[in-house]
């Protein structure tokens, strides 16, 4: 007679959690890794990148409506805690945003706007002076997202090629994205009402902030002269290049 193989229980038990332990320390680590990886990549966001960041995140969490809510409002957004400053981001296993933990300031700096700067060092922030599309000054610590839409545009007139012809691709159709929103600093208002647009296509996409001279001027083409009587309104005719 053939004997059936029995199973010591309590040891076959021992090792899976011992299995177990061991994969769940090394999920640990790895998030740790990552968080802090994120945050070196996150230091360095332009303003444009913070505010399509936190558009879209507005955008992902109306679909997909999470079991959390955010600490802050897009990643790279950095606010002086104490000593040092926090930096916004995704840290966890959750789809909200959360401050990161302190960074400190050294021994002969303090924070200011989201910066280490030198004691004697002047704050050179100002309301008068935002930060351009481009620029890494941390200015602000939060935008509050006024209104956001996103529709869909297509070519109408068969004209000479735009930039919007080489980003669309093989799709006519055209994403665009539109929002209005405030910066703000400490929960104060510093710009308010900016306006944000970006054009997507199946080749790109293009980002532009209205409220910015520069920004405009670069794909909106005006007449060169306007003559307006006192009192007077007058159409002005304007390409998009």
């Amino acid at each position: 007679m053939k004997k059936r193989a029995q199973f010591n229980l309590p040891l076959v038990t021992l090792i899976i959690l011992f299995i177990l332990l061991i994969f769940l320390s090394f999920l640990f680590f790895k998030s740790i890794q990552d968080d802090k990886e994120n945050i070196n990549n996150l230091k360095d966001l332009t303003r444009m990148e913070q505010i399509d960041d936190s558009i879209q995140h507005n955008i992902s969490l109306t679909n997909n409506l999470p079991n959390c809510q955010d600490e802050c409002s897009a990643r790279g957004l950095k606010k002086c805690f104490g000593i040092g400053y926090k930096i916004c981001g995704n840290f966890d296993s959750d789809s909200c945003y959360e401050w990161s933990s302190i960074n400190s300031c050294g021994s002969n700096e303090e924070c200011s706007s989201g910066r280490c700067k030198s004691v004697q060092q002047e704050d050179v922030s100002s309301t008068e002076n935002p930060p351009t599309a481009s620029a890494t000054r941390y200015d602000f610590d939060e935008i509050e997202l006024l209104s956001v839409e996103q529709f869909n545009v297509k070519k109408i007139a068969d004209v000479a090629n735009t930039w919007a012809d080489a980003i669309s691709g093989t799709i006519n159709n055209l994403e665009v994205t539109h929002a209005i929103f405030n910066l703000k600093r400490d929960g104060k208002i510093m710009k308010d009402k900016e306006e944000y647009i970006k054009i997507k296509g199946e080749n790109g996409e293009k980002k532009f902030l209205p409220g910015e001279p520069t920004e405009l001027a670069s794909w909106v083409k005006l007449p060169k002269s306007v003559t307006l009587e006192p009192n007077g309104q007058k159409s002005i005719p304007f390409t998009i290049e």
